[in-house]
């Protein structure tokens, strides 16, 4: 993935979790960061991230979601 493509998914998953009525945070690490922030690399395979224990099945089902999407 690209920084735009990144950009895109993430973008996807808010939808689809405001949708789903969750709000909260989740902390992106590992080389989507730094691709999107210090800009030292061109792309990466995957979007490694943490968020918080209560929500996590919701988030998964949901980053599942956008990636049947994109991928299916």
């Amino acid at each position: 993935m690209n920084k735009e493509e990144i950009k895109k998914y993430l973008r996807m998953l808010g939808e689809e979790l405001q949708k789903r009525q969750v709000t909260g945070e989740i902390l992106l690490v590992g080389d989507a960061v730094m691709l999107l922030e210090i800009g030292n690399r061109e792309i990466t395979k995957d979007i490694d991230a943490y968020f918080e224990p209560k929500n996590a099945a919701t988030i998964r089902d949901a980053a599942l979601t956008i990636a049947q999407a994109v991928y299916y």
